[in-house]
């Protein structure tokens, strides 16, 4: 490897593992909002409700994948090939995962709020609708072509090293 290659090599295994640091953070903020919703569910005997059974899921499919992708980057950051099988199974998992999570806003409540000036009502309400946050297929969609990216840089490294 020349020295520039090298180098940039060092420096995206560097960038990886802060990146992993923020991902593994940001998954554990995740679980614990995943977890007091969970909570707060039971405790206002929802459980058997499936609109929170789906918030349950949505919850989860975020934390599993984030963790995916820093999973994902922590490979990239400590193993001797960043390219493989597993990494691209990685991004096509947490793609497919981002899809359900969007998805599952179609189901969701929509929230209401009342708004009141000094103690009396004002006859008006806000709501919102459910629907689906194209950036969120957008970002899956890059995460499949990324995917497909790894795949062909892994083939390129097997063939790089067996003519080596």
């Amino acid at each position: 490897m020349t020295e520039n290659i090298l180098g940039e090599y060092r420096r995206a295994k560097r960038t990886a593992l802060i990146g992993t640091i923020c991902m593994y953070v940001m998954a554990t903020l995740l679980a614990a909002v995943a977890l007091v919703s969970g909570s707060a569910l039971v405790r206002g005997a929802l459980s058997h409700d499936t609109l929170a059974l789906l918030r349950l899921l949505k919850h989860a499919s975020a934390v599993v994948a984030t963790v995916l992708l820093a999973e994902f980057l922590r490979n990239f950051g400590r193993s001797s090939s960043p390219f493989g099988r597993g990494q691209s199974a990685r991004l096509v998992t947490a793609g497919l995962l981002l899809v359900l999570n969007t998805s599952l806003d179609l189901f969701g409540s929509s929230p209401s709020y009342d708004v009141q000036l000094l103690g009396g009502s004002l006859p008006m309400g806000a709501t919102s609708q459910p629907g689906i946050n194209p950036l969120m297929f957008s970002f899956a969609v890059f995460l499949f072509c990324l995917a497909l990216v790894n795949r062909y840089g892994n083939l390129l490294k097997e063939d790089s090293d067996s003519i080596a």
